[in-house]
């Protein structure tokens, strides 16, 4: 896996190769089939998993006992790292979406493998921060603005870490329901299924099972950022 192109902003991306080695080769191979948890909210456990292909969602439990979506971990993150270090319960459930292969590291091999590489060290806490601050900016940008609006700007980002280049334009290679992609914006389902309607009618956006491609990328920044004249137009008569 010395070659392979890992999506930015991941704990991989951020390694030198020497440090990208030693991570890699730590703990032991396991893998995952659709719909199985690497870690459930509340647990007592403290190992880490590496993603090395595939995807998983994080999931938690509100108040009410709803579940709900909050992001996705792709191949290069980490996942379980907060529990390696403060000892807690799992904070929220990991589930595959695709099948995944992972390297299960566990805490004290975690620990020794931050002491003798520095750069994974350093790695793991700027990992940690790129999660928190893009949680906090997907917060904010989800809570103002239409379901139009906080849709484009999800698809804009997940085609940033997560876009593949095809024919038709950059295909998300994530598998979302629609339901998940509600969660992920704080909008309900049937909101969810005009707003796709809408970027589709704009030609920005096309829709496969499970998969998004995105055939006008600059109109679909545009629309996110309130650029688009039609979108200024729709927010001014709302």
């Amino acid at each position: 896996m010395g070659m392979q192109q890992w999506p930015q902003g991941t704990l991989i991306d951020f390694l030198s190769p020497q440090a990208r080695a030693a991570l890699i080769s730590a703990g032991s191979q396991q893998d995952f089939q659709p719909g199985q948890h690497l870690v459930r909210e509340g647990e007592r456990s403290t190992g880490v998993y590496l993603l090395l292909s595939g995807c998983a969602k994080v999931t938690g439990n509100t108040i009410d006992g709803k579940l709900v979506t909050i992001d996705i971990r792709v191949a290069g993150d980490l996942v379980g790292e907060f529990a390696a270090f403060d000892g807690g319960p799992r904070s929220s459930t990991v589930t595959a979406a695709t099948s995944v292969a992972v390297r299960f590291i566990s805490q004290p091999e975690f620990r020794r493998l931050l002491d003798a590489h520095p750069n994974v060290a350093r790695a793991t806490s700027q990992s940690m921060t790129t999660k928190l601050r893009s949680s906090t900016s997907r917060w904010v940008d989800t809570s103002v603005g239409s379901a139009e609006v906080r849709l484009a700007r999800l698809l804009a980002y997940l085609s940033d870490r997560y876009g593949i280049p095809s024919p038709e334009g950059l295909l998300i290679n994530v598998p979302l329901s629609q339901g998940e992609i509600a969660d992920l914006i704080g909008a309900s389902q049937p909101s969810v299924q005009r707003a796709f309607a809408y970027l589709r009618h704009r030609a920005a956006v096309r829709t496969r099972y499970r998969r998004q491609l995105i055939a006008d990328q600059e109109l679909l920044r545009r629309i996110a950022d309130l650029r688009d004249a039609e979108m200024q137009v729709r927010a001014a008569r709302s």
